[in-house]
């Protein structure tokens, strides 16, 4: 029997039929698929008279096919499943036809059947544990070898490596494993939308709307692609359209990882497990997977977008004739396809009507052939090209021939021919010509493109070249970095996102040298990397290289450098290197308006991402109206902005909620903060790390509510999501460990407090070699449980690195009475009286009239003035922190309530017993039922009021 079935000279098929028997099948559907879909089954009975089973075998599949556009647009992988269980074979892995709804795998459960083919079934799924809801989608794969080890050590590499996608057009990876079963699975994002082809047609959109929506997907595969990473299988169902219009980029390096299983006897191509209507040449033909791959296979998907139509589907009848065409012959022009003569022509093979293009008429198909025409055919087509070389450089490249495009621009697809050029000339300006200056008019641009414009175009060509060189060298750059990984290549076993960044560290120095721009730009790009892990000595270092390269450069790219310059800067406040980040911040402002104008100004987003981020800064100094001025200018900026949905927008209104709450704004903090949660949920969506750092932020204002049953629900919300996503050592994973501390100590959970504030402690100091005003923070409160749980001399080692970092990395007065208070209190609690008062002293003396934090230093400074039987010093100070507490507090905080009893008890030592009397009624009604209340001095004040009410109730 022979079992090897070939296309052509192409090893892309290995399949368990008889060449006999494949070639009678192929060659009976050649003939049946010719006649109207209604006949096609009567005329298969009279092909098929007297053999019953050949009559069976291609019903089944014809009625299989059905359910599919073509073979072009079905995984190969399937088009083989469906012939093997023709015969009774299986794939291995099993079938699927089980429902596997109500089925537990990890923490969720399947819940609906959202789609299946040829890889598996994908499940929407739900969390079944923790305490936070959550939908993803599931796919479970039905090709895999069964070398389970070897599984789970490659799921595991590559979904390190995939989950480092972070952008708002790519459906995250969580999580890829094994079921109990050992069947391979994926966690993924759950996007609600409907595949590309079929958003565009159900919307009816432009040709401009829909390369707009184009334009996001080249947004994501450029970012995936500066990350390293090449998706490998892109089609229509793997882009999905939400209602609102954003585009989502699903199943990134899956192709990959499925290719490393899948078993022998399938359609493969050496690395992918392809589908034949949106495979490359390459993939074809087991050449490298590289840049040019993505870009071939877009353009493939923007053919269809914009025609309605698959490449080569009027010439190909058959698998082997397309998989010949693909690597051999270019694509007809897609203006071309679209004609009433192609559609005719083409009817009887097609299986499913153009409907969209059928429904047009004459004039109609006319525009939509005009509007294609020129421009649009040569940046498909260079995207077809069947050397990779030929291809565009970049994804950006691509895009930067789009916006030329909208923009009636030349095109570096387009030759730049001197009536070229005058064309898109007159084009741009046409308001500008009138009939009667038409003629002068175009022989003036004929004058201009030859002499005045003549040095500008070779300016251009030669900046156009030397992008290209830099691109191109990029693309070699990255592809020799994936080379060095290839298992096959290196002889490794393991290769992980690390390995890939340290390999590509070695190499920057050395085979960029040559190419300084292309080096700082990569430096850069590292250094962004290291600093998303949190990794901020590594980030510190690949930036401050890059923008000393860009400083020496002869010609400066000052958008560039203002890039890298907030870079350092935000690396560097991070970092706590506060008075190297605000010169950076300065400059890169500066920068900013020299380069644009007023107007251009007030609609930069990346202008006020530097403004939020240098307010940020501001924060993080203690320079709070300085912090309002720019997070507020960059929140004007922004607002107008996309209907106001910017990830940069939630950053600032998240950061200004910060400030609000710091200051006792709560009213203002909490409405700006649900409007971040909201923009960053819309966008990101509720699995995002950075979706957790607001959970994280909005947890911490209501602590200071006292709301903490909804606070500890948002934090351990927060947690959950950053140990899935974020490494351990992250820092945002630090703030959230501290977070929930707080919550432990208010709750008066001590013991669980210390633990949660030393790991966020331990997670700090993993990741910053330097100290920061957060660990000073993080010493405060670690500092108070440790003191409530006397233990004085470890708590006082804490409050003394505590003050020295506040006092070298802030000029905040503010900040540091609040710490000198801290220190106070401590003295106080071991009756040292002396130092308690001199150390209040010292921080009303420098804290600033008015603010929250002073209540801290007159509260405590009443406290021991009341110890010394100095009632009357004590009471003017301790009603101006009772007058700010109630303007900012609700009335039952337990902030308000401590002032009350400590009012209380000074005028009990005055004897003004009425007054006194009922605000220790309030106040230790307030106080008696808190946890807190029952350690350290909160208990000795409450003790003190319980004694001094019972006196005042049974004398009044």
């Amino acid at each position: 029997m022979e079992r090897d079935v070939r296309c052509d000279h192409l090893n892309i098929m290995t399949i368990d039929f008889s060449a006999t028997r494949w070639h009678e099948i192929t060659s009976i559907i050649d003939h049946v698929l010719e006649q109207p879909e209604d006949k096609q089954l009567d005329y298969l009975k009279s092909l098929c008279d007297k053999n019953k089973s050949l009559y069976e075998e291609i019903e089944a599949l014809l009625l299989a096919e059905k359910n599919a556009l073509t073979f072009l647009s079905r995984p190969a992988a399937e088009l083989v499943t469906s012939l093997m269980s023709i015969t009774g074979d299986t794939v291995a892995g099993g079938s699927f036809a089980q429902n596997l709804e109500g089925l537990d795998i990890g923490s969720y459960t399947l819940c609906e059947e959202l789609g299946r083919g040829g890889m598996g079934v994908v499940y929407r799924a739900e969390r079944r544990e923790g305490e936070f809801e959550q939908q993803v989608a599931i796919k479970l794969l039905s090709h895999y070898d069964n070398n389970k080890n070897s599984l789970i050590d490659r799921f595991k590499r590559e979904q390190r490596l995939l989950a480092s996608l972070i952008h708002p057009n790519i459906a995250q990876l969580y999580d890829a494993g094994l079921t109990a079963e050992g069947q391979p699975y994926f966690v993924m994002e759950y996007v609600s939308g409907q595949p590309f082809n079929e958003y565009c047609q159900k919307n009816n959109l432009s040709v401009d709307a829909r390369l707009r929506l184009l334009q996001q997907v080249i947004d994501a595969l450029s970012y995936a692609h500066s990350h390293l990473i090449v998706h490998r299988d892109i089609k229509h169902s793997n882009i999905l359209v939400t209602e609102q219009g954003h585009v989502k980029l699903l199943d990134f390096g899956i192709a990959k990882l499925l290719s490393e299983s899948e078993p022998d006897n399938l359609t493969r191509t050496g690395e992918n497990i392809m589908t034949p209507g949106f495979a490359a040449p390459e993939q074809l033909q087991n050449r490298t997977i590289t840049i040019a791959t993505d870009i071939y296979q877009l353009g493939l998907v923007a053919y269809e977008l914009l025609t309605n139509r698959q490449v080569f589907r009027d010439r190909a009848a058959s698998l082997a004739e397309l998989v010949k065409m693909i690597c051999e012959e270019d694509p007809s022009l897609p203006s071309s396809v679209i004609s009433r003569k192609a559609i005719f022509q083409t009817s009887t093979k097609a299986k499913k009507s153009d409907s969209i293009v059928q429904s047009l008429s004459e004039l109609e198909i006319k525009r939509l052939g005009k509007k294609l025409k020129g421009d649009v055919d040569a940046i498909i087509l260079k995207m077809l090209r069947n050397r990779p070389e030929d291809r565009y450089v970049s994804m950006l490249a691509v895009k930067d021939d789009i916006e030329a495009y909208f923009e009636k621009r030349p095109i570096a697809a387009q030759n730049a021919s001197l009536v070229y050029q005058g064309k898109k000339f007159v084009t741009r300006h046409w308001r500008s010509l009138s009939a009667v200056t038409m003629f002068i008019m175009l022989l003036a641009v004929y004058a201009v493109t030859v002499t005045y414009q003549a040095d500008e175009i070779s300016r251009a060509l030669k900046v156009s070249q030397l992008e290209t060189e830099k691109a191109n060298k990029v693309s070699d750059f990255l592809v020799s970095v994936f080379k060095a990984a290839d298992p096959t290549v290196a002889g490794l076993e393991s290769v992980t996102a690390q390995t890939l960044l340290e390999r590509g560290e070695e190499r920057i120095e050395q085979e960029l040298a040559q190419f300084p721009e292309i080096q700082a730009h990569m430096l850069s790009l590292f250094g962004e990397i290291y600093f998303s892990q949190s990794k901020l000595d590594n980030s510190t270092s690949f930036v401050e290289r890059s923008l000393q390269k860009q400083r020496n450069f002869p010609e400066k790219n000052e958008k560039s450098l203002a890039d890298t310059l907030t870079l350092l800067a935000s690396v560097y406040t991070y970092s706590g290197k506060y008075k190297d980040a605000e010169p950076l911040f300065e400059e890169s402002l500066g920068i900013y308006k020299k380069l644009l104008s007023k107007d251009e100004l007030s609609q930069s987003v990346a202008y006020a991402e530097t403004l939020a981020l240098y307010g940020e800064f501001k924060y993080y100094t203690a320079d709070y109206d300085e912090a309002k001025k720019y997070l507020v200018e960059a929140i004007d900026i922004l607002s107008p902005l996309a209907n106001g949905q910017h990830e940069e927008l939630a950053t600032a209104l998240n950061n200004l909620a910060v400030l609000q709450h710091t200051e006792g704004k709560f009213d203002s903090a909490k409405k700006n903060m649900q409007q971040a949660i909201e923009i960053q949920k819309n966008i990101l969506g509720e699995e995002h790390s950075y979706y957790a750092v607001h959970l994280t932020n909005f947890a911490i204002m209501l602590t200071d509510m006292e709301l903490l049953d909804d606070a500890e629900r948002l934090a351990q919300q927060a947690l959950e999501l950053q140990t899935q996503i974020l490494k351990s050592n992250h820092i945002d994973i630090a703030e959230t460990y501290r977070t929930l501390g707080v919550i432990f100590h208010r709750r008066g959970q001590l013991e669980k407090a210390e633990r949660y504030i030393r790991e966020a402690i331990a997670i700090r100091s993993r990741a910053v070699s330097d100290h920061t005003m957060p660990t000073a923070i993080d010493y405060m409160w670690l500092g108070a449980v440790l003191q409530d749980l006397q233990k004085y001399q470890e708590a006082d080692v804490f409050y003394r690195d505590m003050i020295k970092i506040f006092r070298e990395k802030t000029n905040s007065n503010d900040t540091i009475g609040r710490a000198l208070c801290q220190i106070a209190s401590l003295a106080f609690a071991q009756d040292n009286i002396e130092k308690a008062e001199k150390t209040y002293a010292e921080a009303l003396r420098i804290m600033a009239d008015g603010g929250m934090r002073k209540t801290f230093a007159q509260v405590g400074y009443g406290r021991v003035l009341l110890a010394q039987d100095k009632a009357d010093e004590a009471e003017f100070l301790v009603r101006l922190a009772l007058q700010k507490r109630s303007e900012k507090f609700p009335a039952k905080h337990s902030m308000i309530a401590e002032v009350q009893v400590l009012l209380g008890l000074i005028l009990h030592q005055q004897e003004k017993n009425s007054e006194a009397l009922s605000l220790l009624q309030k106040g230790v009604k307030e106080l008696a039922g808190r946890e807190l209340f029952k350690y350290g001095n909160q208990h000795q004040l409450l003790k003190q009021g319980q004694i001094a009410l019972a006196i005042l109730s049974a004398n009044p």
